[in-house]
């Protein structure tokens, strides 16, 4: 192996790698929460009508 292919062939195999981790935790985060909006008056004072939340979505277990 020549002088200098030690670090590129390692930033070649940690680019697909951190490539995989990113869409993997992406769609990860992407399952478990879900963007809402307020739609009526029952949560005021505390959240305002129309206000964007982002809640986790649980199973009975949880």
């Amino acid at each position: 192996m020549g002088k200098g292919r030690g670090p590129a062939l390692a930033a070649w195999l940690t680019l697909p790698l951190g490539l995989i981790l990113l869409v993997g935790s992406l769609l990860s985060v992407r399952s478990a929460y879900t963007a809402v909006t307020v739609s009526g008056g029952s949560m005021e004072p505390t959240y305002g009508v129309g206000r964007p939340l982002v809640v986790q979505q649980l199973d009975g277990d949880d």
